[in-house]
């Protein structure tokens, strides 16, 4: 296993976060064995965990992927449904503060999408997450049109009513996974809230 130090530079309130340690891709399988932060700019290239170092065994196994303030952002080791899973976590407790899955960038490039993924900060320093959703309808959009379209609505309060048109269902007739706007800021008790914008449907894996 090798374990690689990352570097990174921000600004953020309370302790300074200046280092972090990921290990790579094992040979067997997708994601790293264990993610980790270190509060320290000369933190080794061990792997023997240190004193305050924050490691994420059992919470989460996936690549490191940014950071805000002082919340650290990790993918899952692998995509479904057209969704990369990701999850939150605050560098000085380590604690989760939040998960969900959005668009691949794959298809954010196929779609030809900008910003599809933003972080921004609220006036309390709270990280505001944007981006493009991925969850699983529960009925068929292709099949079931209007009756699915409009569960679908209730349950992830999506404001369009036009019908979205679904992609990639020549060879599939199946659940579909939505795809639509959203914004949640990061507090105790994050909600995702709809937003404004385009929205897109396909069949589950």
């Amino acid at each position: 296993m090798k374990v690689v130090p990352v570097t990174v530079l921000f600004s953020a309130p309370g302790p300074r976060l200046s280092t972090l340690l990921i290990t790579a891709e094992t040979a067997m399988e997708k994601g790293a064995e264990w993610l980790s932060i270190v509060p320290s700019a000369q933190a080794a290239c061990d792997r023997r965990h240190e004193e305050h170092e924050k490691v994420y065994t059992t919470e989460w196994s996936g690549y490191f992927r940014g950071v805000k303030g002082t919340v650290v952002f990790s993918d899952a080791s692998d995509g479904e449904d057209g969704g990369m899973p990701f999850a939150a976590f605050d560098s000085e407790t380590g604690r989760k503060l939040f998960e969900d899955s959005s668009l691949l960038d794959y298809y954010q490039k196929t779609l030809h999408l900008e910003n599809a993924f933003r972080v921004t900060s609220e006036a309390d320093q709270n990280p505001r997450l944007t981006y493009l959703r991925v969850a699983r309808a529960g009925c068929n959009l292709k099949a079931e049109q209007w009756e699915c379209w409009d569960k679908v609505r209730a349950e992830f309060g999506i404001t369009q009513t036009d019908t979205p048109v679904c992609s990639r269902y020549e060879r599939a007739d199946w659940e579909s996974a939505i795809v639509y706007p959203v914004s949640v800021v990061l507090t105790d008790s994050p909600q995702i809230k709809a937003v404004d914008g385009p929205v897109f449907c396909w069949p589950t894996d």
